[in-house]
């Protein structure tokens, strides 16, 4: 696992990320740490809970096909798990 913390999603990415897939575990353990009034987390744990890093996931991508939202280039995927709600 990457030991290097990076920022971690703002909240209301991993609260779109609990929406969109709830029952995902890594989302459900996705509670990143509190240092210095920033979120931290490992570049592992982001690629699985962050939204933007999983929008080619094909769960995700059948999600957008379902509602009917663009998913035909990676920009598209991600800009519509920003619509859904």
């Amino acid at each position: 696992m990457d030991v290097r913390q990076f920022p971690s999603p703002p909240l209301p990415l991993l609260a779109l990320a609990r929406r969109l897939q709830p029952e995902d575990p890594d989302i459900a353990r996705g509670r990143p740490a509190r240092r210095a009034g920033h979120m931290l987390s490992p570049l592992a744990s982001e690629i699985l809970i962050n939204p933007v890093f999983r929008s080619d996931r094909p769960v995700l991508v059948e999600l957008s096909g379902r509602r009917n939202l663009p998913r035909a280039t990676a920009h598209a995927r991600r800009h519509s798990l920003m619509l859904i709600e």
